[in-house]
């Protein structure tokens, strides 16, 4: 198993694969934490433009990678967005009573704006940014596992590579969120195996990823409001 990951990481059409991965998933990202500081030095005030600015990179995202196009098994585009609309609804509405019904003292409102991930907050803004992030890295997974694929890789060796490439993109993380960055690095060890198997292999593979991820964030965000 070892040596034939290692021979397809040899491969130059999977080297570009993972070249140009890099390439989009760090300048968004990148033009995130460099770019729209420049607009306005409060990012927390940003939330709302974060959140365009990542829908515009999931745009970009999803016609490089041919997005409409979907594994046979995922069927129509439509199977994958309209459930996926549908939880965005009902997360964003329970997050919204969350916070009107168990709003975060002063003290945790403030640790959580000096932590620079400002998605515990649930204001409107700040789900807004988290839905464009999310979006903008559910597309760049699909279209990553979809090349992989088109390479001839086994859904093992697929799944092997993808789950590298997304633990070591989400490393320059430190730079941002300091020590807070680990809620984020070190399950994404797991967190890519796991929204590689969902996309590689089931029905609803696309909005059960998406899905996963969200909740996961609500998970770390109602820690974080303790």
């Amino acid at each position: 198993m070892v040596s034939s990951l290692l021979a397809a990481l040899q491969k130059r059409e999977i080297q570009s694969i993972l070249f140009w991965c890099t390439v989009i998933w760090l300048g968004v990202a990148g033009g995130n934490i460099y770019l729209l500081p420049l607009v306005n030095p409060d990012q927390l005030q940003n939330s709302s433009l974060t959140g365009i600015y990542f829908f515009g990179g999931a745009a970009v995202a999803a016609v490089y990678y041919k997005s409409h196009e979907l594994f046979p098994h995922h069927g129509k585009l439509i199977d994958q967005v309209l459930p996926a609309a549908i939880f965005t609804f009902l997360l964003f509405a329970v997050i919204y009573f969350l916070n009107l019904y168990f709003p975060a003292s002063a003290e945790v409102q403030k640790r959580i704006s000096d932590s620079g991930f400002f998605f515990p907050l649930f204001r409107s803004d700040t789900f807004l940014a988290k839905f464009g992030d999310i979006t903008f890295q559910q597309i760049v997974c699909y279209g990553v596992l979809k090349k992989l694929k088109e390479c001839g890789l086994t859904n093992k060796e697929t799944l092997s590579i993808f789950m590298l490439g997304f633990f070591l993109i989400h490393l320059p993380l430190v730079f941002s969120l300091k020590w807070y960055a680990f809620f984020f690095i070190v399950p994404s060890i797991v967190a890519g195996g796991i929204f590689g198997y969902l996309i590689l292999n089931m029905r609803y593979g696309f909005f059960k990823s998406y899905a996963v991820h969200f909740l996961f964030y609500l998970v770390v965000g109602l820690y974080l409001r303790m």
